[in-house]
Order: C-alpha cells, then sequence, then structure tokens
C-alpha cells in the first residue's frame, strides 16, 4: 500500500509505532500513533481511517493524515510528525528533525 500514492502503512518506533503516508509517489509522512493530547496508555495507539485521517480510540478524536492537524474540536494538539528521506523507491530513512 505505501508505494502508491494516497497509501498508508504502520511501522515500528517512536513511542506507539509510526504511520506512513505516501502523499505523491515522491513525497511522504510519518507521525507517532500515539495520540498527541493524552499520555501514552493501553489506548492511545492511533489507527488510520477511511485512508485520510488518523483515530484515537480513547476518545474518538481524529487528525488529518497529510498535515497531522486535528479534525475534532477542541483538541489543540497536532500529530507528531517524522522527518522522512526517500532513499530509493523500496527505502524510506524517518528520523526525528
Amino acid at each position: 500500500n505505501l508505494q502508491v500514492p494516497g497509501g498508508w502503512a504502520y511501522a515500528g518506533g517512536g513511542i506507539k509505532g509510526i504511520i506512513l503516508y505516501n502523499i505523491n509517489g515522491n513525497s511522504f509522512k510519518a507521525y507517532e500513533r500515539s495520540c498527541p493530547h493524552l499520555a501514552p496508555s493501553t489506548c492511545t495507539r492511533m489507527a488510520v481511517e477511511q485512508s485520510f485521517k488518523m483515530k484515537c480510540p480513547c476518545d474518538q478524536s481524529e487528525f488529518n493524515i497529510i498535515n497531522g492537524t486535528p479534525l475534532t474540536l477542541n483538541i489543540n494538539y497536532i500529530a507528531k510528525e517524522y522527518k522522512v528521506t526517500l532513499i530509493n523507491t523500496n527505502t524510506l530513512k524517518i528520523t526525528n528533525f
């Protein structure tokens, strides 16, 4: 799924894992799966829904997968983003900025 624009995948790393998103085949986004507005717990691992948003199961809050901004009212935190570098067609490098 990650090799096509609009595709996404989960990866290890971070606090609760990482969500990877293919923007256009050459640009990618990577976000921490831990809900940004809550302390890490058993229900704070975000999941991708409908291929365009990330959802926190604790309170059903939603975040835009393109830029990490909250889609839910009264949430003031954006999803933590990691830097993604395209090394070649099969390799991404994910780092803290």
